[in-house]
């Protein structure tokens, strides 16, 4: 298959973690899993109050004993505010524990908030992050780890597929170099923003370094909802979310600069909703399928990652995994075996 979903554990809009939020959570990697998503991605972040998941590895191992079939994905796991000895050994317990299906993403981060917390220095992320995929790649090919220390648990996959994720061209040329893929992200003016990504950073860095695209993944993740009401629902509960999530997270950014998509999102929050809604992917079915087999002639993705906004009711993210699933991937991916 070739559309999977991202979720972040958070509840709707700031509402409090509960067991009860958690175990919806685990009901829709079932739900997912029966349909026969390919992947369930969670990221990272730390020191925000709204519940964004600090523990993706702890919350796939859950995830792992829950579900059969779907790959299990960090989406991105951070590796300069963690030592890369507990990131490769907490992802082959993973890995062990889902009869190998784990995907390990890793990248940077983007809060200078989070480094101060962990008390690691933000100017040697680049540093600690080359350092830490080389580490975590020798780990998982079974080779010496540079500790000279052995590696406890062996993973069943040889070796865990690892992703990188871009929020910079140097992280786009590192997923080119090191990585077996790259999870690209973007919520707005996806055709001319993506476009410009593949072809001034990720095409060029793949020729640079002898990488094959069919021996590469690429999936690319997304603000995606189909629905013959999606003004209503962007008004609803789409759109505020949105809003929500761009202005809580601007507080992260701290000193360093924001990136590119975190102005994209202030700008288009100036504007207000209505002017944003046809810069997303929010649309009806028939519209959906056009505008990503569209992209898709731009920026060749091989994989639809749909995120789940944390305004969206549990009921309805439910009842879209099985729309997206039934009438939109079949026809974005015809290669596919559906």
């Amino acid at each position: 298959m070739a559309i999977s979903y991202l979720t972040d554990m958070r509840n709707i809009n700031g509402a409090p973690i509960t067991p009860k939020h958690y175990d919806e959570q685990i009901q829709v990697a079932r739900h997912a899993d029966e349909l026969g998503y390919k992947t369930v991605w969670i990221p990272e972040d730390h020191c925000m109050d709204d519940g964004f998941c600090p523990a993706p590895l702890t919350t796939l191992a859950a995830f792992a004993r829950e579900t059969k079939r779907i790959r299990l994905g960090t989406g991105i796991a951070q590796v300069p505010t963690n030592h890369p000895r507990r990131i490769l050994e907490e992802a082959c317990v993973v890995d062990v524990l889902s009869h190998g299906r784990l995907t390990l993403g890793l990248g940077i981060g983007a809060y200078e908030t989070e480094y101060k917390a962990f008390g690691v220095p933000w100017n040697q992320r680049g540093k600690l992050m080359e350092e830490g995929v080389k580490f975590i790649k020798q780990g998982f090919a079974g080779g010496p780890l540079p500790d000279g220390l052995p590696l406890v648990v062996p993973p069943v996959q040889r070796p865990i597929p690892i992703i990188g994720g871009t929020k910079s061209q140097a992280a786009t040329d590192r997923s080119a170099r090191l990585m077996d893929g790259n999870l690209a992200t973007w919520h707005l003016d996806h055709e001319k923003d993506l476009g410009r990504f593949w072809n001034e950073w990720l095409f060029p860095s793949l020729q640079k370094h002898g990488r094959k695209l069919e021996d590469f993944q690429l999936p690319m993740m997304s603000t995606i909802w189909a629905s013959e009401t999606y003004k209503d629902d962007w008004h609803e509960f789409l759109g505020p979310a949105f809003l929500y999530r761009s202005r809580k997270y601007d507080e992260g950014y701290a000193s360093n600069k924001r990136p590119e998509q975190a102005q994209k999102w202030s700008e288009a929050d100036r504007a207000g909703l209505e002017s944003m809604l046809p810069r997303m992917l929010v649309d009806t079915p028939k519209n959906i399928v056009e505008r990503l087999t569209r992209l898709r002639k731009v920026f060749p993705f091989d994989e639809l990652v749909v995120m789940k906004v944390q305004g969206i009711p549990h009921e309805l993210f439910v009842k879209q995994l099985t729309t997206l699933r039934e009438q939109i991937a079949p026809l974005v991916f015809p290669e596919n075996k559906w």
